[in-house]
């Protein structure tokens, strides 16, 4: 595939801006109450929309214990680069990546990488019956709650699985929604000591 020339490179950046500060602008008009008539599930929308937007590079807080009883919490996982994944049993297409994900964690957890699971499962029995038959190895967050009532879920404005959010070593958000792929190479700079 051919590269972009600059200009458009430059255009097709601005017009993401510009489609953000669109974005941003809605959503404060409708948690502020500026507009009438919403749906409840578009102030949802909104406020969570908010909430993804205000934690780019930004600390991110999460604590909780785990379905296996250990204490989770982000800021004592500093130095460490941690994936934040929203998933669900249910979700196909979370269960047809898994593996990759699992092959990254083998990878790259020994130098310095973890994953904290956030389920939006409701069923707790089937969740527990999951993680023992897919061995996976790392903490788990399950408040029966799918989403978007799942607490976490609404803290960074997640409507959807799967969803990722990967965290650097100072603890801030480095990116979300990030493909196995772009995980793949990502990690490893993140690792390194590199921001972007």
């Amino acid at each position: 595939m051919a590269r972009p020339p600059e200009a458009f490179k430059f255009w097709a950046e601005g017009f993401t801006h510009r489609l953000n500060a669109m974005q941003l602008g809605a959503a404060h008009a409708i948690v502020d109450g500026c507009t009438v008539d919403v749906p409840e599930q578009y102030r949802l929308w909104a406020r969570d929309t908010l909430a993804r937007l205000n934690s780019e590079d930004k600390p991110v807080t999460i604590r909780f214990t785990a379905v296996d009883g250990r204490e989770v919490d982000l800021a004592q996982m500093r130095g460490r680069v941690v994936m934040v994944d929203f998933w669900s049993t249910g979700c196909p297409s979370y269960v047809a990546r898994l593996p990759q994900i699992k092959a990254i964690y083998d990878k790259y957890h020994s130098q310095g990488f973890d994953i904290i699971g956030i389920s939006a499962d409701t069923d707790g029995q089937r969740l527990d019956s999951f993680l023992q038959e897919n061995r996976i190895p790392w903490a788990q967050y399950f408040d029966g709650k799918g989403s978007p009532e799942n607490k976490l879920f609404q803290a960074f404005g997640i409507w959807g699985v799967p969803h990722t959010m990967l965290v650097d070593k100072s603890g801030l958000l480095h990116g979300y929604d990030l493909s196995a792929e772009k995980l793949s190479a990502v990690i490893p700079k993140l690792l390194a000591g590199e921001r972007h």
